[in-house]
């Protein structure tokens, strides 16, 4: 039995509308509604659950630079949004666009306005979703309510459990970095068809994988696939190390000659809230210490949050480098034949139910 959706500690906005996902589909009515975001906001505040983490030096920088400009309103977007469906040339000005999403919605002048923004992100999933979201939404009435279950829907949610780690209780979430792994090479094969080759490098191919053994035997076999050379030794590594050093999946081009220059992907996999300093882990940068290709990979990272703000653009653009594949893109390369594991539906149940001591 789920007993907790805890308050989000991070102050962007697409983490408040996962709690909005979330508290709907465990409530006994299957809806959440504006009003009582702003109640479990106050009740974070007043006992502390939603205190944001400490930030890092030029997070702080900019957060104060926020806090001297005056609040965004988001009367005027309200009401373009409701008239969207009448009108579909309706576009924001520039300045209303900047001010009412991104970091700068962040630092709202009153909780009213902080609670339409939230809102306004969820009707753009839904917009952007169509009947894979699994709500309907209200906008203008902030009110947002679970829809019946299908299986794209239920893919939908396992990622939204899957970014959210660390906010419901352990039991219903213990392997699920590891599903998540084995979804994103699903889908990593729908994104690279035949002939390209894809395979786990990571711990949750183990046993079905052609990289096998300790991290400097994978190693050793991936120069050998990519037509490359190995720089590291087995002293580089500790005698115990069965980690990934942060490659869960490689896909690549196979040619039948020995020559160098083979296209590559190297892909991370990264659950839960921290994701942004996951990218640096399978770049080539990096990863050159170890193997030296004539063709650097593209690198990839797959996470199951929705990194987006208005008009599906990234919700900052600067945090993204490489190819970045978040829920929206994910669900997008989902197909209605893709099928979802016996693991990844028990999950999706234990959560996607009635849970009546949660209010």
């Amino acid at each position: 039995m789920l007993k907790h959706v805890r308050i989000p500690k991070q102050s962007e906005l697409h983490h408040w509308a996962d709690f909005v996902e979330l508290r709907c589909l465990v409530d006994v009515d299957g809806r959440f509604s504006g009003e009582r975001l702003l109640t479990a906001k106050k009740q974070g505040i007043d006992t502390g659950e939603g205190v944001a983490e400490a930030q890092d030096q030029s997070e702080t920088d900019a957060i104060d630079q926020l806090l001297g400009s005056d609040g965004p309103q988001l009367g005027d977007l309200l009401v373009d949004f409701g008239a969207k469906a009448d009108d579909d040339e309706v576009e924001p000005e520039a300045d209303e666009e900047e001010d009412s999403f991104g970091r700068s919605a962040e630092v709202a002048d009153n909780l009213d306005n902080w609670a339409k923004r939230i809102f306004v992100l969820l009707g753009e999933r839904a917009d952007s979703l169509g009947v894979a979201y699994p709500f309907d939404v209200d906008t203008p009435g902030m009110t947002i309510v679970s829809r019946d279950k299908d299986d794209m829907r239920r893919r939908y949610v396992f990622f939204l459990i899957a970014s959210s780690l660390g906010r419901l209780d352990a039991s219903p979430q213990a392997r699920v970095p590891a599903e998540f792994e084995r979804v994103s090479l699903q889908l990593l094969r729908i994104m690279l068809p035949v002939p390209f080759e894809i395979d786990h490098f990571g711990t949750a191919g183990r046993g079905g994988s052609r990289f096998d053994g300790g991290i400097f035997d994978r190693i050793c076999q991936l120069a050998d696939v990519l037509n490359g050379a190995v720089l590291c030794s087995r002293d580089t590594f500790h005698p115990k190390d069965n980690g990934d050093n942060g490659l869960d999946i490689v896909a690549w081009l196979p040619y039948a000659d020995p020559g160098q220059g083979i296209a590559s992907f190297f892909c991370q996999c990264a659950c839960g809230i921290e994701w942004e300093p996951k990218q640096a882990e399978p770049a080539y940068n990096r990863w050159r210490r170890y193997i030296d290709l004539a063709s650097p990979p593209a690198t990839v990272v797959i996470t199951p949050q929705y990194f987006r703000q208005y008009r599906e653009h990234w919700y900052v653009d600067e945090e993204v480098s490489g190819i970045l594949l978040d829920r929206l893109r994910c669900l997008r390369l989902t197909t209605e034949t893709s099928e979802l594991s016996e693991y990844e539906r028990s999950v999706v149940e234990a959560v996607w139910k009635p849970h009546p001591d949660l209010g």
